[in-house]
């Protein structure tokens, strides 16, 4: 099996998902080649009851996108963020709570 989210759904090893937990980034070097990053964020079983994060995208260091804050039993929700003619994008998460497990499952991320 693969990860599961807050909520007991699964994701198997092979789907295109990604787990983050509070302070983990990715960064990409994209040439300006995509205009957007899109995908769906929810609440990861790590994440504690008292815990809370959001997702941040940033091109060429500017924040384009910042997820609402998202927490144990927030419902799975798509985004967009705009990355047009980016050279780089670096992708975040950010603990908003003090206590507990912050993770996020970043699901179908796709760059177009």
């Amino acid at each position: 099996m693969g990860a599961f989210d807050a909520k007991g759904n699964a994701y198997a090893y092979g789907s295109s998902y990604l787990a983050a937990g509070n302070g983990n980034y990715a960064e990409y070097v994209l040439n300006g080649n995509y205009s957007q990053l899109s995908g769906t964020i929810v609440a990861h079983a790590l994440m504690h009851e008292n815990g809370s994060a959001i997702f941040v995208v940033r091109a060429d260091g500017a924040v384009v996108y910042a997820s609402p804050t998202v927490y144990a039993d927030t419902e799975a929700f798509q985004f967009t963020a705009d990355i047009a003619g980016a050279e780089r994008i670096r992708t975040e998460v950010i603990g908003i709570s003090q206590t507990g497990s912050r993770w996020l499952l970043l699901l179908d991320l796709t760059l177009e």
